[in-house]
This record gives structure tokens, C-alpha cells and sequence, in this order.
């Protein structure tokens, strides 16, 4: 599998200082390509090589045309195909604005980590991330029958959650559902006490973040050779 070299590497590192100056989200966009430039690639068996999908809007429920409800994954990373859905997907991205006061210099990873302000905003984000896998796999983007792996960027900062396999009452149900009432407000703040923020964090630019790249590609090529039920 092709994988980023040296120089590959110093280039996303200064693509990442670049985009932290920027203060617009979309910026960001183009570091999440960035990353995953060197392994386009790595397609499947038949040579195809890996496309990336901007924005997917993906109905809540495909089987009802009147739910108007949605979600739109930021990056969906997969290859097209000649049948329906005519796009299969491997994982994807929820990019979020990174923290630039807090980012600037790219401080070591524990230091980004433990910051509280990346803390709360993951358990939202988190939310909607389910969301939007739950959405990809009703739309037959990406399968139910195994593990699914999504990531969330903050910046050059990122890490690799798993999600699913769902059963049907969990893939019905929304996890970002806000609500306004004290009760919720209440238990929310009692899961931003006590969640267990364990997951690695990675930053554009290193060895590290590349080879969690290489091994998530690795991990799911099986998902775009399969044919969507």
C-alpha cells in the first residue's frame, strides 16, 4: 500500500500551521484531504482508486419520502460503484473548526487531550458522528453486519471512533436529539463529568496519524467489493 513519505509528511505539517491562521471551518476541509491524499491510491482489488465526498446529504429514513429529517457527513471516504447507491463507503469525517489559541505551535497531544473546551465539544460531536453512520448504513452506504469506523477532526488534531453494529430500535433512534429542558441540560452535564475520554489523538503530519490512515484502509477494504442487500 502506498503510504506518505518524509517529505509528505512536512507538508501536511505545514499545511496544518497554515490552516490554524485561517479562521474559517472550511479550511479545515482541505487538511482532512491532506491526510488522506498519499493513500488515494488504495482503492480496490480492481484499481479503483479512492474518492472523497464532500457534504453527503443522507436522508434519516430512505424508506419514507416525506421525513424530511438529515444529516450531512462532512467527508465520506469510498469509491463509486455501477449499482445502486452508486457510492459505497469505507468510514468518514466530521470536521470541526479547530481551537487556534489553544492549537497554535501544534502542542503535544496531551496537552490538546486534556483540554476541557475539546472534551465537551466531542461528546457533541460524537453524537452527531452516530448519526451520521446510522445514515450511511440505512442509505446502504456502508454495511451493518461488522464494526464501522468514523473520525472526528479538530484541526490537524484527530481522532478514530467505532460505531455499530446497530440493532434496528438503536438505528432508529437519533443520539443527537438536543433537548432544552433542565432535565436534559442536567444529565448532559453529568456525562461531561463522568465520560471516558480514552480515545488516541492523533495530529496531521506525523507517522502515527498516517499509519491509523493506512490501517483503517486496510481494515475496511472489503467494504466497497461488497454488493449493498
Amino acid at each position: 500500500m502506498s503510504e506518505p513519505t518524509e517529505g509528505d509528511l512536512v507538508h501536511q505539517t505545514r499545511c496544518a500551521t497554515r490552516a490554524l491562521r485561517c479562521k474559517k471551518e472550511y479550511s479545515k476541509y482541505a487538511l482532512t484531504i491532506e491526510l488522506l491524499m498519499p493513500f488515494r491510491g488504495h482503492g480496490t482489488p480492481g484499481g479503483q482508486t479512492i474518492g472523497f465526498f464532500p457534504q453527503l446529504m443522507l436522508t434519516w429514513n430512505p424508506e419514507k419520502h416525506g421525513d424530511r429529517r438529515s444529516t450531512v457527513p462532512d467527508l465520506g471516504v469510498g469509491i463509486y460503484c455501477d449499482y445502486f447507491p452508486f457510492i459505497l463507503l469505507r468510514g468518514g469525517f466530521e470536521v470541526k473548526d479547530a481551537f487556534p489559541e489553544m492549537m497554535t505551535g501544534l502542542p503535544e497531544i496531551k496537552t490538546v487531550g486534556d483540554d476541557p473546551t475539546l472534551k465537551a465539544d466531542y461528546h457533541v460531536v460524537y453524537d452527531q458522528a452516530e448519526d451520521q453512520v446510522k445514515c450511511a448504513i440505512k442509505n446502504k452506504l456502508l454495511p451493518n453486519d461488522e464494526p464501522v469506523f468514523w473520525f472526528i477532526s479538530w484541526g490537524p488534531y484527530f481522532l478514530k471512533v467505532k460505531f455499530g453494529p446497530f440493532t434496528k430500535p438503536q438505528l432508529d433512534t437519533r443520539a443527537s436529539k438536543e433537548n432544552d429542558s433542565a432535565d436534559w441540560r442536567t444529565k448532559n452535564d453529568i456525562e461531561l463529568r463522568t465520560m471516558d475520554y480514552t480515545r488516541p489523538l492523533y495530529r496531521i503530519g506525523t507517522r502515527k496519524a498516517a499509519n491509523v490512515i493506512k490501517q483503517f484502509l486496510r481494515d475496511t477494504e472489503h467494504f466497497t467489493t461488497r454488493v449493498p442487500a
